[in-house]
């Protein structure tokens, strides 16, 4: 066992950098133990790295099964293979198909995991497991190099028991491992030595042996000089003596450390049953070879079903209580995670029994291989997710129940406004004089570019911006024909690279550009002259550009704008300065141009 807190050198030898990161972030996430990281990129690489540090090589060896110069069976040789292996080394893959991992593991990797089963946990537990094995190997391989000696290996304890199965040898370590003499266990029973309970264990396997003339294999407890518990792989064999006599003889190896990591993942995966019992998530395993599918207590729970004393139930306990209209969808869908691998969500609805309403169900699975990389289990969760369900609908329905309401009042909006613009226009066909005409007619179009762009809010799917070239089109086209411009007189040429503007600046916009284009139509182009207008907005970094140019007369010479008596260019700086709070540069070059620069709005200017 890995103790805690140990500084583990690993080296990982991946060509991806981000694979490598991100096996580096899977192992630190998954222990508790500390790690040391080197890499590479390339077999050649790992080689020379492994050849460098002959005097400090790593703990384990994380290696990608396919490398730009080698791959896994080609690599495992050239660092030591299975007969003289340097360090652990754990094989990862991200596909198990044509892959024999049994190949990879006599070639002397230690263990063999798939990338798409990869999480922290596994990830570490494979790789402690292969420093384990690794381990372990190296202690049999050991144990068989100095069998003939073993009585003086420190790794194992040596007994001999008589037929009476009295004591009548121990090896030194025996000694030293329980802290005894030798001379006041010989010719002793274990009755005479252990508490009842440990010499009846030890007693029944020694018949056993006895009884079946053969080697057996037996974990056996005892207690520690200080009290503690401790266990030891145990090998018992009959022999007998010169005079025909059966003895038993015993090599031990202290499983203690082993056990107690036993003991402890049994503890964990009680937590583990817990907790997931305790969030309500249910975990199943349905076995494609046996076709037995196995649940856990908060399945049961969750379809409403009578646990089995052994967990296992039968494919129609899940496929009937699935409502007739979601089962073919969800059955495709767990056929198409068994054939294609990796992680599959899905979403369904259940009836359990003596219930009126269906219950939501979230699912995720993933196919798993056994040894020979061939798919055996479908694996996976299921949470109940109806009551966030219900009011996920609850707050649509409420949303959609909203939308509706502001559009009807965009919509009203709208029609009022429509109806200001008609009554400045027939107020306007009364007033005699033409300044006074002009100006109410200035004013009802001015009412209705604002009335434009409620209509569009309205007809929009986003009820908070506007198509803004649809928009600009409208009010162009409304415009050529309020002033009587006759087709093809006059080009109005939109280059819009902005899609959308929110409201709080397409009203201002739409205005500015109704007082440019109104004065360009009145002022640029005189007695039936042609012409061309240009509207072009985009956008700058964080700013929008709007410029609004003609080929027209141009302006008036020594024209200020912010102390012209004009109405409209006092409301085109008003609205430009004071709402937009952007800034106004005019070009008199071949007509006029007006080109406004004004700020996005804060969460957009934070996207780019």
């Amino acid at each position: 066992m890995i103790a805690a807190k140990t500084v583990l050198k690993v080296l990982i030898v991946d060509d991806s950098p981000e694979d490598r990161a991100e096996l580096r972030r899977l192992l630190l996430s998954g222990s508790d133990n500390r790690y040391s990281f080197s890499e590479a990129d390339t077999g050649e690489a790992c080689i020379k790295a492994c050849g460098a540090s002959s005097g400090n090589l790593p703990d384990c060896i994380v290696l990608d099964y396919n490398l730009p110069d080698y791959d896994a069976p080609e690599l495992l040789p050239l660092l030591g293979g299975a007969e003289s292996p340097r360090c652990p080394i754990l094989v990862i893959t991200g596909s198990v198909r044509n892959i024999n991992s049994r190949d990879i593991l006599s070639k002397g990797a230690q263990d063999f995991i798939s990338k798409s089963w990869i999480n922290p946990e596994s990830l570490t537990r494979s790789l402690e497991n292969s420093i384990e094995r690794f381990r372990l190997n190296r202690e049999i391989e050991y144990h068989n190099k100095r069998l003939k000696s073993f009585l003086e290996n420190k790794a194992i304890t040596a007994w001999m028991k008589d037929e009476n199965n009295r004591y009548a040898y121990l090896s030194e370590n025996f000694e030293k491992r329980f802290n005894i003499h030798r001379d006041d266990w010989l010719g002793k029973t274990d009755f005479e030595i252990w508490p009842k309970r440990v010499a009846e264990q030890i007693w029944l396997n020694d018949q056993e042996v006895r009884n079946s003339d053969h080697a057996l294999e037996f974990i056996e407890q005892a207690h520690e000089p200080n009290g503690n518990d401790c266990w030891w792989l145990v090998t018992k064999f009959v022999f007998e003596d010169l005079d025909g006599k059966k003895f038993i003889g015993g090599l031990g190896i202290d499983i203690t450390e082993r056990k107690q990591a036993e003991l402890a993942l049994i503890d964990s995966e009680s937590r583990i049953r817990l907790a997931t019992e305790t969030t309500g998530v249910g975990i199943w395993e349905w076995n494609l070879t046996t076709n037995k599918v196995h649940w856990d207590t908060q399945m049961f729970s969750i379809y409403g079903a009578e646990p089995s004393p052994d967990g296992f139930v039968d494919y129609t306990t899940w496929s009937e209580r699935v409502l007739p209209e979601d089962l073919p969808e969800q059955e495709a869908l767990m056929h198409q995670a068994i054939m294609r691998g990796g992680i599959n969500n899905r979403e369904f609805r259940i009836r359990r029994p003596n219930e009126n309403e269906c219950r939501y169900i979230q699912a995720v699975e993933t196919a798993r291989a056994n040894d020979k990389g061939e798919i055996e289990w479908l694996v996976g969760t299921n949470f109940d997710i109806t009551d966030s369900k219900t009011a996920s609908m609850k707050l649509k329905a409420a949303f959609n129940e909203k939308e509706v309401l502001l559009k009807e009042v965009y919509h009203r909006v709208k029609n009022n406004l429509q109806v200001v613009s008609s009554l400045i226009n027939l107020q306007a066909r009364a007033v005699k004089n033409e300044e006074a005409k002009n100006l109410l007619r200035q004013s009802a179009d001015r009412v209705k570019a604002m009335a434009l762009i409620h209509e569009k809010l309205y007809q929009s799917d986003d009820l908070a911006k506007i198509d803004i070239s649809h928009y600009l089109k409208t009010l162009a086209d409304s415009l050529l024909y309020s002033y009587n411009i006759p087709p093809g007189q006059i080009k109005i040429i939109p280059q819009i690279n902005v899609a959308f503007l929110d409201i709080e600046r397409a009203i201002p916009c739409g205005l500015i550009i109704n007082e440019l284009l109104s004065n360009t139509l009145k002022h640029a182009f005189p007695q039936g002259q042609a012409g061309i207008i240009e509207i072009s907005l985009s956008q700058e970094g964080n700013e929008y550009r709007l410029v609004v140019a003609d080929n027209g007369v141009g302006l008036p010479e020594g024209l200020d704008i912010n102390n012209s008596p004009s109405l409209g260019l006092k409301l085109i700086s008003g609205l430009a300065v004071n709402q937009l709070k952007g800034r106004i540069a005019i070009d008199q070059n071949h007509g006029t141009a007006f080109t406004i620069h004004f700020p996005m709005q804060t969460h957009e200017a934070k996207r780019f």
